[in-house]
């Protein structure tokens, strides 16, 4: 392992481990159902009528629903598999172990609000910075727009086993009280 630059004083303390799976979160399922059946109208357009225009006109959404449903979710599981989560005496570092770059650091003095999200089994992530909302609504003078947020959120610690022991552990460190769950 390449040796992380640290500050004068500041000792590593611990490296979270996280799994190599693919990380599917809670708007995932929203999101990749609309975009199969999507995939799905359009192959079936293919087989049943060919190449005629009603394929071609489904291809320009197709072509989208396979970008934000398959190919983001492939890019977050390849990203998430490179990355390693490294807690010092004086701040939390993410770095891609691949390039041996440090992609986030934050001091535990000035540490961004924390949201942890969970499912049943103790495993899930941690938003650091304010999450993205899963469904937008843009209002204008003309008229009101409802639907899905494609940003994902800014940075995620992901495929955490024990995510709760995590999350109060960074709490502790940042000296935070106020519990953020979801």
């Amino acid at each position: 392992m390449p040796i992380l630059m640290l500050q004068p004083g500041e000792e590593i303390e611990q490296i979270i481990v996280h799994k190599n799976y693919l990380p599917f979160r809670l708007e995932d399922w929203l999101r990749v159902p609309i975009y199969f059946l999507v995939i799905g109208l359009g192959i079936y357009t293919l087989s049943t009528e060919g190449a005629s225009i009603e394929f071609f006109l489904i291809l320009p959404v197709m072509i989208v629903a396979i970008y934000f449903g398959v190919f983001k979710l492939l890019t977050r599981w390849l990203i998430t598999s490179q990355l390693e989560y490294v807690v010092t005496s004086h701040r939390f570092i993410i770095r891609n172990k691949k390039s041996d770059k440090v992609l986030h650091s934050f001091a535990f003095t000035d540490f961004p609000e924390m949201t942890l999200r969970e499912n049943a089994y103790n495993y899930g992530f941690i938003i650091l910075g304010k999450p993205a909302p899963p469904i937008v609504t843009t209002i204008s003078p003309l008229r009101i727009r409802t639907g899905f947020n494609m940003i994902d959120h800014d940075v995620v610690i992901e495929n955490l086993p024990k995510v709760r022991t995590v999350y109060n552990m960074l709490r502790g460190k940042a000296g935070r009280s106020e519990k953020n769950y979801t």
